[in-house]
């Protein structure tokens, strides 16, 4: 029951079975405290996902990989950087395997407050690890370009995905467009935009309203390009 709740992001109804679990003597196992931690995750509570992965511990459970990536990503959803590195590390010292979705969501930190540098950083350590950057970090990064404005940063990471003969998606395309839109090359933006339409592509509200705003900093309320407003 908890899992099933912890899947859907309902953190309440999830603690809930958990304190009747406890209030009924019932044990619980590290399944139960991951799916806690997977739960805050979701719901974006890195205090309380580091609450469950210590209480965890103190029962005398050895937290695994899940558990530690589950704090990582509670985080990093909420642009805690130092608090998902430091997490990072700590699983490193645990002795946990360190994979793929270890480095993603520690990525995603710094790329939610736009620091470039710190995701390249990450990406530098997964390559010393032996592991190769997938679109999910392709991805990450130029996300982190949108965020910071960071467009010819933006092109040489695209330029490297080609060359890793990787396929940009919608995601990929929807961070070009507002990497160039917020470095106000609004022309680049709008050839991104009609990219993205050629592939039968559809970027979101967000897409939409990231360019609306950027271009209308520039020009003044009102005045959209005519590609933008299509």
């Amino acid at each position: 029951v908890i899992d099933a709740f912890a899947k859907i992001g309902s953190l309440a109804k999830a603690e809930t079975w958990f304190q009747k679990m406890q209030d009924f003597g019932v044990g619980v196992d590290a399944v139960i405290y991951n799916s806690l931690i997977n739960a805050c995750a979701k719901a974006s509570k890195p205090c309380k996902a580091e609450h469950y992965l210590q209480k965890m511990t103190s029962a005398g459970l050895k937290p695994d990989e899940k558990s530690y990536n589950g704090v990582i990503n509670a985080c990093a959803k909420e642009g805690a950087v130092e608090r998902a590195e430091a997490w990072f590390w700590h699983m490193v010292a645990s002795g946990c395997k360190i994979d793929m979705i270890a480095f993603g969501s520690v990525m995603h930190a710094s790329s939610k407050v736009g620091d470039v540098e710190r995701v390249e950083y990450w990406i530098d350590e997964m390559q010393s690890r032996g592991l190769k950057p997938n679109l999910v970090c392709f991805n990450i990064m130029l996300n982190a370009c949108a965020h910071g404005g960071r467009y010819t940063k933006a092109l040489l990471w695209l330029e490297r995905m080609v060359e890793e003969r990787i396929e940009p998606n919608k995601l990929s395309y929807s961070s070009l467009i507002s990497a160039s839109a917020k470095a106000g090359d609004f022309a680049s933006a709008e050839q991104w935009l009609m990219a993205m339409a050629e592939r039968n592509m559809h970027p979101d509200r967000i897409t939409y309203m990231t360019l609306m705003r950027e271009h209308q900093s520039v020009s003044g309320p009102g005045q959209v390009s005519h590609n933008a407003a299509q």
